[in-house]
């Protein structure tokens, strides 16, 4: 499962394919910590407005969940695209408006504790990636990312996540 983590092997591959030029690479923490400024990036690269800043950028989505019942899940998903396939956008939108799918995830969502305990073999690969990645992109990316895997560690390994 590390190794599916591990991105100089994946990104040394699609620069084989294509320059470096034409290839746009971020890390999560810009998306996180500027993401007005990670927008203008890409618009600058690709050669649009890079003055456009959409609206919602700022939002948090997405907040994932594991669900106690995976059929709920399953049949909440086919009622989902069943309306929006239909074309029953307002049905979406005023259950959500109601607080549907808030209620739903606080009914269907496990309480899931990361175990995130890696040994010294796990920590090397990562560290070894990171100083590949450093090499690839020209940036230094080791000295940031390996002190902020061993902060998250110690959060996880104190059952602290944030």
């Amino acid at each position: 499962m590390i190794d599916r983590s591990l991105f100089a092997r994946n990104i040394d591959n699609v620069l084989s394919f294509f320059p470096p030029e034409q290839v746009f690479i971020n890390i999560f923490n810009d998306i996180r910590d500027t993401p007005s400024l990670l927008v203008s990036n890409i618009f600058d690269f690709l050669g649009v407005d890079d003055s456009f800043i959409p609206k919602r950028l700022l939002e948090t989505t997405g907040k994932g969940f594991v669900p106690k019942s995976i059929v709920a899940e399953k049949i909440r998903h086919n009622i989902f695209n069943f309306l929006y396939q239909r074309r029953f956008q307002w049905v979406i939108n005023f259950a959500r408006g109601v607080g549907v799918g808030r209620f739903y995830r606080r009914i269907n969502s496990k309480n899931v504790q990361l175990n995130c305990a890696l040994d010294s073999c796990h920590m090397d690969k990562i560290v070894q990636d990171l100083a590949e990645l450093s090499v690839i992109l020209r940036k230094n990316f080791h000295s940031i990312y390996v002190q902020e895997v061993e902060g998250w560690i110690k959060r996880y390994d104190k059952g602290n996540p944030k």
